[in-house]
């Protein structure tokens, strides 16, 4: 049977743990090579014990991205790389989403609005309706941006 994993070692702003936290025999919290939280916190600043979920929430936070304008050729070059997720494809809109992830539960997200192409990096599960309006709101200044 394998042991839960509840906390872990989190440097802040890191896109990754730094290693699972665990109680030695003297009660202190120590990572897998008997490091204690004094220890790796001289030697990475602002280094915490947190729970894996805050850990993780802090890692998809950090790897979401707002919409970006992108041509049709990177578009059409993403949709052939793997077989899409949760493809949609409509007469002004279509959508979808990376089958891998980039971090968690981040994954890249594509949009065709009309004549215009986006990406954004975003929760794997968004819906199509969800994705053209995240872009939507977006697409007013990044097309304007790019008129400029």
């Amino acid at each position: 049977m394998t042991a839960t994993i509840e906390h872990v070692f989190y440097q802040p702003g890191q896109h990754w743990p730094w290693s699972y936290a665990e109680k030695s025999a003297n009660g202190d919290w120590v990572d897998q090579c008997g490091k204690s939280l004094d220890d790796l916190a001289t030697r990475y600043p602002g280094m915490a014990i947190v729970t894996e979920a805050e850990c993780r929430e802090q890692i998809e936070a950090l790897t979401r991205e707002a919409p970006v304008l992108i041509d049709a050729e990177t578009y059409d070059d993403a949709l052939n790389i793997l077989p899409p997720m949760g493809w949609v494809h409509n007469f002004d809109s279509a959508s979808f989403r990376m089958s891998e992830r980039l971090n968690g539960n981040i994954t890249r997200i594509y949009v065709r609005l009309g004549q215009h192409y986006f990406r954004f990096a975003g929760h794997f599960a968004t819906s199509h309706a969800d994705a053209v309006a995240t872009v939507r709101a977006a697409a007013p200044a990044l097309l304007a941006r790019a008129a400029s």
